[in-house]
């Protein structure tokens, strides 16, 4: 220890440039020189801009996910109490209007909203992204077809009635009245029918609930959300620092 003290006591300062001797101390009132630590960001212009860059792109590509409330107005006409025959009718009636209010989730990448294939690409999962756009498609294309048929039924009923109030022979407009109803059978039952793919085809479409289970699709945006802050190199300070804006 004694040697310590006599050799910090001889020692001499640091040589400048010009052969002068500086002082060993920085003097008073001067900040010690910064110390760049290993996953610290230093300031420079070119660095700043990096960061920049960098938290603007993880604006635009972090995937968030918002529940909201979907609220649908029905509304069947007017729902009555009366008789009816084969040319005019009578009652009282009321119009039939319910409110439906169902919770759902969208997920917004940046500014815009995704559709369920495109929160599956997002998300790094391609394959299931196709998946769900193969039965979009299919669903779509029965739904298609049962609209098809309903249009087919809509035409030949009215080539029925029509036929039904122009023939002169009494058995003609009893017949043009039978395939009137049997058409009218036949758009009911194709309209219904497209309705159900078609539905299905929408949740698919927009709806994340119908792909993902509860939880998950929060879990895996969390997940993609993270591995963007590493590639980008963002810490969780940061990350927190950009908050929800």
């Amino acid at each position: 220890m004694i040697h310590l003290l006599l050799a910090l006591a001889h020692a001499e300062p640091p040589v400048g440039e010009g052969g002068e001797r500086g002082p060993l101390a920085l003097p008073a009132g001067q900040p010690p020189p910064a110390v760049v630590r290993p996953g610290r960001r230093t300031s420079g212009p070119a660095l700043d801009q990096a960061y920049s860059a960098a938290i603007s792109r993880y604006r635009d590509e972090r995937i968030r996910v918002r529940p909201y409330d979907a609220v649908t107005y029905n509304n069947l006409g007017y729902v009555g109490y009366g008789g009816w025959g084969p040319g005019f009718g009578w009652g009282l009636g009321f119009p039939a209007v319910w409110v439906d209010t169902d919770h759902r989730l969208a997920v917004y990448q940046g500014e815009e909203r995704l559709s369920v294939p495109q929160t599956l690409t997002a998300l790094q999962q391609p394959e299931r992204a196709q998946g769900i756009e193969r039965k979009i498609r299919k669903n779509r294309t029965w739904s298609n077809i049962g609209t098809g048929v309903g249009l087919l039924g809509l035409a030949g009923s009215i080539v029925g009635l029509v036929g039904a109030q122009t023939s002169p022979y009494p058995i003609d407009r009893e017949l043009y009245n039978l395939g009137a109803i049997g058409s009218s059978a036949v758009m009911a039952g194709g309209f219904v029918f497209a309705g159900f793919p078609g539905s299905r085809a929408e949740r698919l479409q927009y709806d994340p609930r119908s792909v993902f289970e509860d939880g998950e699709l929060e879990r895996e945006a969390d997940r993609r959300n993270e591995e963007l802050a590493t590639e980008l190199g963002l810490s969780p300070e940061d990350v927190v620092r950009i908050g929800d804006d």
